[in-house]
C-alpha cells in the first residue's frame, strides 16, 4: 500500500495526517528570509493528498511522528 492509497482508505486519519504535514510545513518556512508573499501563497495552497502520498512514501518513519504527537502506541 502507498501513501496515497492509504490516504483514500482512511479518510479520517488523512485529515490528522495532512494537518500534521501542513503544520510542519508552516513551521519550516516560518523564517525572515522567506518572503511573506511566499508563505501566504503555501498557506492557501495547503497539501493535497497528492503531495502528501509522495511524502509518506519518501519516509514512512514520519507517521511514527505523527502516531507519537496523537498519543497512538
Amino acid at each position: 500500500m502507498n501513501g496515497l492509497q492509504l490516504l483514500k482508505d482512511y479518510p479520517k486519519a488523512a485529515i490528522v495526517v495532512k494537518q500534521w504535514y501542513l503544520d510542519r510545513m508552516l513551521e519550516n518556512i516560518n523564517d525572515e528570509k522567506i518572503p511573506e508573499d511566499f508563505k501566504e501563497m503555501v498557506r492557501q495552497q495547503g497539501l493535497d493528498d497528492d503531495r502528501v502520498g509522495v511524502f509518506i512514501d519518501s519516509s514512512h518513519r514520519t507517521l511514527f511522528d505523527v502516531f507519537d504527537n496523537h498519543k497512538i502506541y
